[in-house]
């Protein structure tokens, strides 16, 4: 009887120390930003736990234990080795993040692609100022970030930088 007390206590540490040190990807991720290049995600994030691609994209899976029986994860997606998008969802496992994963939508990130117009290759290519779109689009966030730029500002230039 005490063995099993002791084992059970031992389980219930041992998730919610894995919860408060997992839980930390949410925080990390926020220091990302769309067009980062996969060694600044890897230097904020640590390496991914599963990472997999298709047609040029490749996605970089990260999973925690949210809370018991839940686990969160993080998708970040990349083109030509920069971030296009990040994605978070939850799901409930109780036999570990890795049964939970869901199956890569991969139409979708293909799609997000087309519409963020990062797949044609003159969306890269320099532009007038000798800056690719990846350069601009990351001082813009760091303007937006440093609260220099407005919201409103940030989105209508955003905007703007995926039109041309």
């Amino acid at each position: 009887m005490r063995k099993t007390q002791l084992a059970i206590n031992t389980v219930i540490i041992l998730t919610l120390c894995s919860c408060s040190v997992f839980s930390s990807y949410r925080e990390r991720a926020n220091e990302l930003n769309i067009g980062d290049n996969q060694e600044k995600v890897v230097s904020v994030m640590s390496s991914p736990i599963n990472s997999t691609s298709f047609k040029g994209v490749e996605l970089w899976q990260y999973e925690s234990i949210s809370s018991l029986g839940v686990c969160e994860y993080h998708e970040f997606w990349f083109w030509k080795g920069k971030l296009f998008d990040h994605t978070v969802y939850n799901n409930g496992s109780i036999s570990g993040c890795e049964i939970g994963r869901r199956e890569v939508n991969w139409s979708n990130a293909l799609e997000k692609l087309e519409l963020n117009n990062t797949v044609e290759e003159s969306d890269i290519a320099s532009t007038s100022k000798g800056e690719s779109l990846i350069d601009e689009l990351e001082r813009l966030s760091a303007l937006h970030k440093a609260k220099e730029i407005s919201d409103e500002e940030y989105k209508l230039a955003k905007q703007k930088l995926l039109s041309n």
